[in-house]
């Protein structure tokens, strides 16, 4: 997907067709000059569904041509298109009614859901006062299920907070429902799944009120517009500085009193720092927490015990890749006050902390480059793994970082490339990107190494061309895996044509 130039990803089609919460499957043979030139229909993510118009779709994409070592080469991958039904409206005569300030109220709701969802309410009125609240009533539904099962509301300042923007936002705001018709929508566009969010905007003025639900509404008619309606109301009303921190959020506590020395002011920072937030909050927030008074020498109730608030960010910013953060912590002499043995397991779990600086950083205050990760808490974590292996994980803590460089940094550092983790993989098990390929490559990285299933890279990658530049790097191309399927069966399975093209070239059964 990096190399596509253009092409629909979303398309609509006629509501018997029936829209897709996810999208159709194609599979796409990619010309060495980058046009499509096959597209069929992935079998195994259909799930029914027709998948004549998404295939259309896929022929007219273009991309950037593929090339193995400089020269243009047939490429394969899987491309998906969601299916959209046509917008669906209500009465297309209603009118906008007339605008009276002492009565207008424009509402956002954002409901829970199954996972981390921010739940709140924002209100507008007439005076361009704004009312932020997570203590509203809840809404009925999956959402009213989903919070009594999770008390997390997915807002990283929760309770009432209120603000106020200046007329000309106010009218400019209005403006936007005057042109999307608000009062032309239908009132409901509910699809048929499951544990996600509910949407709720209303517009009132002038003894008339209009409420629009959106619950997946986008494959259930619902028009674009919509969307982009709750995504201005947030932005006028700044929301994010109470959802998930921003530029704006300490002046915000400031003009609310907010004591920046208590113990609430220092379990915000913590959140900031490690919890998974969606949006994720800026390093910017919690460094002006700091500025603002936070005490960082104050205890804190971490994981492993008692600790100091700035031993605590500290850990979690090499952890959760913020740079900013760490050498603001760096800078005031956090980094020498944590011991050894402590830098050591950040530098481990945090993938060196995702960035060339941090890393040397570290191991200059003295974090040894091989210690391993203990037994892994969660998913997106590996036991026994270093911080090289960490850094590479797909779903990781680097995952948003510049790699290239980092392997470069970690491996200089001396991080071993075919060191094993648990499951015996060395760093390049998993990795589909060519440049990584080729820095690991030439760190020495081995192609021969089985992990505990008795698979080799070449066998657990899904890449055509990660295999073919393994197996010019060595890789035995008549290992099986632990099914004993062959490099053959498993390039026709995953859509190799340059791996097959090696195999018939050197006589590869």
């Amino acid at each position: 997907m990096r190399h596509r130039i253009g092409g629909e990803q979303e398309i609509e089609v006629p509501t018997g067709a029936g829209p897709s919460f996810s999208g159709i499957p194609v599979i796409v043979t990619i010309a060495p000059d980058g046009s499509v030139a096959d597209a069929r229909p992935d079998p195994r993510g259909l799930m029914g569904r027709d998948p004549t118009a998404a295939v259309a779709a896929a022929r007219q994409w273009r991309f950037r041509p593929f090339s193995y070592r400089g020269q243009p080469v047939t490429a394969q991958g899987t491309v998906e298109i969601a299916y959209r039904v046509p917008a669906q409206w209500g009465d297309q005569n209603a009118q906008f009614p007339p605008i009276d300030y002492a009565s207008l109220r424009i509402e956002l709701s954002r409901s829970a859901c199954f996972g981390p969802c921010p739940d709140y309410a924002v209100r507008i009125d007439g005076s361009g006062g704004i009312l932020f609240s997570t203590r509203g009533p809840s809404l009925e539904g999956a959402a009213e299920v989903h919070r009594e099962f999770n008390s997390d509301v997915g807002v990283l300042l929760p309770g009432t907070h209120r603000g106020r923007i200046d007329r000309a936002a106010l009218d400019a705001l209005i403006a936007r429902f005057r042109e999307a018709r608000f009062f032309s929508l239908r009132p409901d566009y509910t699809a048929s799944v499951t544990d996600n969010p509910t949407y709720r905007l209303r517009f009132s003025s002038g003894g008339r009120t209009w409420t629009v639900t959106d619950y997946v509404g986008r494959t259930a008619g619902m028009p674009a517009v919509v969307t982009a309606l709750e995504d201005e109301v947030d932005r006028v009303a700044g929301t994010a500085r109470w959802v998930a921190g921003s530029a704006d959020s300490v002046a915000a506590l400031r003009d609310e009193g907010f004591d920046f020395t208590s113990r609430q002011a220092m379990q915000i920072a913590a959140m900031a720092t490690v919890q998974r937030i969606t949006p994720r909050p800026p390093d910017r927030f919690v460094i002006d927490l700091i500025e603002a008074g936070l005490p960082l020498d104050r205890p804190f109730d971490a994981e492993t015990g008692r600790v100091p608030l700035g031993e605590f960010l500290l850990f979690g910013a090499i952890r959760n890749n913020r740079p900013a953060l760490f050498a603001t912590l760096a800078g005031r002499g956090w980094l020498t006050r944590i011991s050894r043995d402590r830098l050591s397991l950040a530098f481990a779990l945090g993938g060196g902390g995702c960035t060339p600086a941090v890393a040397r950083a570290l191991v200059a205050a003295g974090a040894a480059p091989m210690t391993r990760t203990p037994h892994a808490s969660d998913l997106t974590e590996v036991s026994n793994a270093t911080a090289l292996t960490v850094a590479l994980r797909p779903y990781g803590p680097c995952q948003d970082a510049e790699k290239g460089p980092l392997v470069d940094a970690l491996i200089a550092l001396g991080v071993d490339v075919n060191a094993i983790d648990h499951n015996g993989q060395t760093a390049l098990f998993g990795v589909e990107d060519p440049e990584l390929l080729e820095r690991l490559l030439a760190a020495g990285a081995r192609t021969d190494i089985r992990d505990g299933q008795g698979n080799t890279p070449a066998l657990a990658a899904e890449t055509d061309i990660i295999v073919l530049r393994l197996l010019d790097a060595g890789a035995d191309p008549n290992d099986r895996d632990e099914g004993g399927k062959s490099l053959r069966q498993l390039a026709r399975e995953r859509g190799m044509p340059g791996v097959l093209r090696w195999l018939d070239a050197h006589h590869i059964r």
